[in-house]
């Protein structure tokens, strides 16, 4: 599970991350310390290790995901998707715009 709560975390997390080790005894609000708590041990017992293993087990009741194999069938699937949406050139992404405001 630890994995795919770092898979989760690496996609979505949107606060820049601490990277100073003394920072993490006097936490700034908006900062994320996740990698920071990897270098320490014991680390998974702080508060955004906390919170992601919270988020992760969120996002597999709000995904009606059953298991953490279900889980991580599904961020596979959406990394492939986001990194075929990624490859799409140019001019295609031109002609779906085009296609998506003519649809109502």
């Amino acid at each position: 599970m630890k994995k795919l709560i770092d898979l989760l975390h690496m996609l979505i997390c949107t606060e820049p991350h601490e990277t100073d080790m003394l920072s993490i005894t006097s936490r700034k609000d908006g900062y994320c310390y996740y990698y920071l708590e990897c270098d320490i041990s014991g680390g998974e017992e702080m508060e955004s290790h906390i919170t992601w293993t919270e988020n992760f087990d969120g996002f597999k009741h709000v995904m009606d995901l059953k298991s953490d194999a279900e889980a991580e069938k599904f961020l596979r699937e959406t990394i492939q998707i986001s990194q075929s949406v990624r490859s799409i050139s140019a001019s295609s992404k031109e002609r779906l715009a085009f296609i998506k405001r003519l649809l109502p």
